[in-house]
């Protein structure tokens, strides 16, 4: 185990001849602990933390809030006041509204009958998901049903996707489900934050939808950040050709992405003692038009 002192930081590191030797899978368990798989690594990042706190401390980073000065007291109290841990749709979209966060136009139903009002009320075509506290990844259980474009059609869906929900998990929690609008086809990008215990609130940017898994392309600043790193976040991502134009369509506005970026950087920074994450997969981009589809806030165990 070698130290060294970095003004106010200690930074101590473990040398093993082994991947998973002797301490590794103690400091694994440590969320007191940075474990690195290689010294490079290891000493960028303490690079990249000292020079993003000297940038402050010179006042060199200047970060000027956009969002509701009101927003953070309104969303803790929502946060607080959720009967579950793990917050669902609606009610994690409540929160990013208070925000500015732009979300897709929605209605909640709890019989078929409210659910064929909404359906009227809407128009079409229509998305239908099933919103459960228990059941994170929707579409995974059978949950989600698109493109509706008749009563016929939300009224076999909802009895489909209902069943899938209750084989998928029988003590999941049902609430009901939700009934939105369909969104045209854009860039997908999925935002999220968490709360790191050694690093605080941390906001990450990727591609979302199929891209998740095909380019594990993203970007990660430490929490609240401001619109020229969130433009330099864009511009790291390795498939940033996309925000060019997508499938013939108009360019992403990436000014009012960066903008978007911001605003759940605050939320993170204004809610890291009463969250653990958020994800919102997916924003659809379509031009200057951004819509937050999805979303999950997940509260700190603390906060029950």
């Amino acid at each position: 185990m070698q130290s060294a002192h970095h003004g106010k930081i200690t930074c101590s590191v473990l040398i093993s001849n082994w991947l998973q030797g002797p301490g590794t899978l103690e400091a694994e368990r440590n969320t007191h602990v940075a474990l690195f798989r290689s010294m490079d690594r290891c000493f960028r990042a303490i690079v990249a933390w000292h020079h993003r706190a000297d940038s402050m401390q010179r006042g060199e980073r200047d970060v000027k809030r956009i969002s509701d000065f009101g927003a953070a007291a309104r969303a803790a109290g929502l946060i607080a006041g959720a009967a579950n841990d793990r917050l669902t749709e609606r009610e994690s979209k409540s929160v990013l509204e208070l925000y500015g966060i732009p979300t897709v136009q929605e209605l909640g139903a709890d019989s078929l009958d409210s659910l064929l009002h909404a359906a009227t009320e809407l128009g079409y075509p229509l998305a239908l998901k099933i919103e459960s506290c228990d059941i994170a990844h929707k579409t995974e259980a059978g949950g989600v049903a698109l493109n509706l474009r008749s009563m016929d059609e939300v009224r076999a869906a909802y009895e489909r996707v209902l069943a899938n929900a209750r084989n998928f998990s029988r003590e999941a929690k049902i609430s009901g489900v939700l009934l939105q609008r369909m969104v045209p086809e854009g860039v997908e990008v999925v935002v999220g934050a968490r709360i790191d215990p050694l690093l605080g609130p941390l906001i990450v940017v990727g591609f979302g939808g199929v891209l998740v898994e095909l380019l594990r392309d993203s970007a990660v600043e430490l929490a609240p950040i401001n619109v020229g790193e969130a433009m330099r976040m864009l511009q790291r991502l390795k498939g940033a050709a996309l925000f060019g134009g997508f499938r013939g369509g108009p360019a992403v506005d990436l000014d009012r992405l960066a903008d978007l970026l911001v605003r759940v950087s605050e939320l993170a920074a204004d809610q890291q003692g009463l969250i653990a994450e958020l994800d919102i997969n997916p924003v659809i981009c379509a031009g200057s038009a951004l819509t937050a589809v999805d979303a999950l806030i997940v509260r700190a165990p603390a906060h029950k």
